[in-house]
């Protein structure tokens, strides 16, 4: 892990900056993702479940999947905030959907 005040790496299990002696801090990581994650996850998966398919509808549902697991289970983070995060990148990723298949509607008629 590398220090932050003067940039000398240490080892994995050190504590403190052999340098230095500045406490490392280790990054908070909360493994548990709330139900309303997975809710706002799985509503970006329905993407390539609709289209049956393709590369770029994949993407776009697993990315904003994945992003929503993890916004939702931010350490740290209000909860407001982890919820409007999963809200905004659902949103986002259904309106990128949209985008996509308008002009192919259009086309069509």
């Amino acid at each position: 892990m590398k220090c932050q005040r003067c940039l000398t790496l240490n080892g994995g299990s050190d504590s403190v900056c052999g340098s230095c002696g500045l406490p490392l801090a280790r990054p908070k990581v909360n493994a548990i993702v709330p139900f309303w994650g997975i809710f706002f996850a799985i509503a970006c998966v329905m993407i390539p479940v609709l289209t049956l398919g393709g590369g770029i509808p994949l993407v776009l549902g697993l990315g904003g999947a994945g992003g929503c697991v993890k916004a939702s289970s931010l350490a740290g983070r209000s909860l407001a905030l982890r919820l409007l995060l999963c809200i905004g990148i659902t949103v986002f990723v259904w309106l990128m959907f949209i985008g996509l298949l308008t002009p192919l509607v259009h086309k069509s008629r």
